[in-house]
């Protein structure tokens, strides 16, 4: 069997953590969810300050809003959307 030229591709673990608690998402963190899965590329090399000040949140939301989604921390969502981004 050929293996497909493609890269294996692996899971979007924010997106899907996104999807399921869209809902359940206060205004603030649901911007900052938001702001994170446009500009997945641009996070990457953001401190949560930075963050909070494109969002119009603070760095605490930010971290909050990180939290809420399942990560540990920014480390943890950088490193998962590193991984994703590939």
């Amino acid at each position: 069997m050929a293996q497909s030229p493609y890269p294996r591709r692996l899971r979007d673990t924010f997106g899907e953590r996104l999807s399921r608690r869209r809902e359940r998402l206060s205004p603030g963190l649901l911007a900052v969810a938001e702001y994170i899965d446009g500009h997945r590329h641009a996070v990457l090399g953001l401190s949560a300050l930075e963050i909070g000040f494109q969002t119009g949140t603070s760095d605490a939301m930010v971290i909050r809003a990180i939290q809420t989604l399942g990560f540990g921390g920014l480390r943890e969502l950088k490193e998962t959307l590193d991984a994703w981004l590939g």
